[in-house]
């Protein structure tokens, strides 16, 4: 079976770095893996939503247990279960990320002055990224931060920040809507 360029590109990165690759991916698919088997038990959970989220935290199971669950509960599982992957995403970027920019540098996918002024100025990393950290602080979000070079500690204290905030909001405007 031959693998397509991407996936063998892939796979070069985690040769690159394997132990330390290998363990945060197999991290991650733990995770993904309990997620999967909290969405197939939703019908056995559904009188249980704090489980829920402490299986998958998606917005549909959040918003079941937001009005019946007390809020330090709500925000104990909920911190705990959205930011757990936070430091592995971080590290991952951090590692893969100047290779992904060197190589969207060289296959020209996205204009130069898109990398260079994005990527590279300290204005996007200083205000940018900390405001997407605060306000989307997802996996996704610490991949890029750890790529542009965002100290750990900031994008830790901006991504738990920005998680209890959207728990809190979440949990206050569920509670005032039921």
């Amino acid at each position: 079976m031959v693998l397509p360029a991407r996936v063998r590109n892939f796979f070069g990165f985690v040769k690159a770095d394997s132990s330390l690759i290998r363990f945060q991916l197999m991290f991650l698919g733990v995770l993904t893996t309990i997620s999967w088997i909290g969405v197939a038990m939703t019908p056995l959970l559904y009188e249980h939503p704090i489980v829920l989220v402490g299986f998958s935290p998606r917005l549909l199971f959040l918003t079941l247990a937001a009005p019946v669950t007390s809020l330090p509960m709500f925000l104990l599982v909920g911190t705990f279960r959205l930011c757990v992957a936070d430091p592995v995403n971080f590290s991952i970027g951090k590692i893969l990320g100047p290779r992904i920019h060197e190589r969207i540098q060289r296959k020209r996918r996205t204009p130069e002055w898109v990398t260079s002024r994005l990527s590279q100025t300290a204005l996007f990393r200083k205000y940018a990224m900390s405001a997407l950290i605060f306000f989307r602080p997802t996996g996704i979000t610490m991949n890029i931060a750890g790529a542009n070079g965002v100290s750990g500690r900031s994008a830790a204290l901006l991504g738990f920040a920005g998680t209890v905030t959207y728990l809190l909001t979440l949990h206050a405007g569920v509670g005032f809507v039921v």
